[in-house]
C-alpha cells in the first residue's frame, strides 16, 4: 500500500492516493493514476527516487499549485454519475 502526499504550505499536507503499488497490474496501481492526474500519458523513464520530505532547513516542501492536483485527484476517485431514468 503507498500512500501519496503533497504540501501545500509548512504543515498542511494533502493525502492525495492511497492505493496499491503493482507494476504488474496497471489499472489499479497508484503510481498509475498519479501519473493520469498530472498529464503524463507514461510514467517517466529510469529508476524512481523519492524526493526529500523536508528542505535543507527542516521545512515542509511548498507546493503553491497543489489546489488543482487535490481537484484532479478528487475527481479521479469520484464514482461516474449515473443517469437519471425518466419517470
Amino acid at each position: 500500500m503507498r500512500v501519496v502526499v503533497a504540501f501545500k504550505e509548512p504543515g498542511h499536507a494533502w493525502v492525495l492516493m492511497l492505493g496499491p503499488h503493482d507494476e504488474r497490474n496497471r489499472t489499479r496501481d497508484v503510481y498509475t493514476s498519479l501519473w493520469e492526474v498530472c498529464g503524463l500519458d507514461a510514467p517517466p523513464v529510469g529508476e524512481r527516487t523519492k524526493p526529500a520530505c523536508c528542505d535543507d532547513d527542516g521545512a515542509d516542501p511548498n507546493l503553491p499549485d497543489i489546489d488543482d492536483l487535490v481537484t484532479r485527484c478528487r475527481d479521479l476517485a469520484k464514482p461516474p454519475r449515473r443517469r437519471k431514468r425518466p419517470s
